[in-house]
């Protein structure tokens, strides 16, 4: 009972959800084929299974200028879920846009879903408004709604992420049962078939389940093995087919030799792995990568708040000079929060300070892993200083951006703490609103 009555959504949490979604409805419906990176390669998958009622092989869907497709990589699930989509939609009408819009309704979806389960995890983890911080962050970050606006695998992984963020919480507040491990089980194969940088959340759901189920059932090993074969068996189910297809016919299980030995054949000259200039072939430190010329961690980080098209058309960087002061504001109160724990000498209950210090340090960890991993495929693999391949983080991001300010906020009386949560949540929403109107439509 208690769990339903914390997690069930209210009329207007719901009507919040529903204005989101039509919000990134607007984003999808407004912009022509691959206006958004890398969403031609993308499509072209979905197309294929489309007309064909199969997945690609081979060549089928390789692109022309990279050698490679991205039906050579098992993160196919995206693809299944444009499948349905289209074949639905076309019930109705064969226009190319209207079918392309069909597949872009999962990105839709995908946002809006990370928007109400982000809804969900903010009502269990803070009590006081503050929580809409968190939701308003997330909601209403400009790149998160171009990214539930195109065909991308970015938006599945965010996804996946926020079942499994979410199934944490609910394990450690009330113990892990089928529901809880269904949940998690649905965000790892999710995860597994999406996009590789989400995958820190598969290695610590693994740490963190063992030991929160261990520490509130009293080593109940028989109950673990339970519950590991019901996620094992679900995430088999869902994400098995494209791992044992993959090894099928490439003999590769990650497909990323595939994709690699695809590219030195097919692709051209300059885009051959062999051929690339990466940093590490120039011989550039990663230190002048991160904060010389080439301006990864600029880049980066202004197109993780929002940067559309192919990286042409960015915010004004007034807007981003906000969202980093909010940011380091954040960190402040974090650092705050951290220092009054060590001087606080109530000491709380063993058992929820474990749980609560292992998923603040999974959280932590989730975000070091995914950007470390943005930061060596540009320096050996392919100089891409885009914020979106660090999304997998931004759920972890955006709960340690509310603790910090719920911090501050409680600093203050309670009139000034409400002050706090409408003013930041409104500059959000009215940055969003200015990007979607004043930049992306125009662009």
């Amino acid at each position: 009972m208690r769990i339903r009555k914390e997690c069930k959504l209210s009329l207007y949490e719901f009507l919040f959800c529903a204005c989101c979604f039509l919000f990134y409805f607007l984003w999808a419906v407004n912009k022509p084929f691959n206006y958004g990176p890398d969403e031609y390669m993308r499509y072209d998958v979905s197309e294929f299974l489309f007309k064909n009622n199969r997945l690609p092989i081979g060549l089928e869907t390789a692109n022309p200028v990279w050698g490679f497709s991205y039906a050579h990589l098992p993160t196919m699930i995206r693809h299944i879920f444009d499948f349905v989509f289209m074949k639905i939609g076309s019930i109705f009408s064969s226009n190319d846009f209207y079918i392309l819009l069909c597949a872009r309704m999962v990105s839709v979806l995908c946002g809006t879903l990370i928007v109400l389960f982000t809804i969900k995890i903010s009502k269990i983890l803070f009590k006081t408004p503050i929580r809409w911080l968190m939701v308003g962050l997330v909601a209403f970050i400009p790149q998160l709604a171009f990214l539930s606006s195109y065909v991308n695998n970015d938006i599945v992984a965010l996804l996946g992420a926020t079942f499994i963020m979410y199934s944490w919480i609910l394990g450690i507040h009330y113990n892990w049962n089928f529901k809880n491990s269904s949940i998690l089980a649905i965000g790892i194969a999710i995860c597994a078939t999406s996009y590789y940088n989400a995958y820190s959340w598969i290695l610590f759901s693994v740490f963190l389940f063992i030991f929160t189920y261990l520490h509130q059932n009293n080593k109940d090993y028989k109950g673990l093995f339970k519950y590991s074969f019901f996620i094992f068996l679900i995430v088999f189910l869902i994400a098995g087919y494209f791992f044992i297809r993959h090894v099928a016919f490439y003999g590769d299980l990650l497909g990323i030799k595939t994709t690699q030995s695809y590219c030195e054949l097919y692709g051209i000259d300059a885009l051959k792995p062999s051929n690339r200039l990466t940093p590490k072939v120039q011989g550039i430190s990663l230190i002048d990568m991160l904060f010389g010329n080439m301006r990864f961690i600029k880049d980066s980080s202004n197109s993780f708040v929002g940067c559309f098209g192919y990286m042409q058309y960015p915010l004004p960087g007034f807007f981003y000079c906000i969202y980093y002061i909010l940011f380091v504001m954040a960190f402040i109160g974090l650092v705050g929060f951290f220092i009054a724990k060590v001087k606080n000498k109530q000491k709380e209950r063993l058992s929820i300070d474990a749980d609560k210090i292992l998923f603040g340090l999974s959280l932590l960890f989730c975000i070091v892993i995914t950007i470390c991993l943005s930061v060596y495929n540009s320096y050996a693999n392919e100089f891409q200083p885009q914020g979106r391949y660090c999304y997998p983080a931004l759920l972890a991001i955006a709960f340690f951006f509310t603790k910090g300010f719920d911090f501050i906020s409680n600093l203050f009386s309670e009139k000034y703490r409400y002050a706090i949560v409408g003013s930041v949540t409104t500059i959000f929403i009215l940055i969003s609103l200015y990007s979607y109107n004043c930049i992306y439509l125009p662009s």
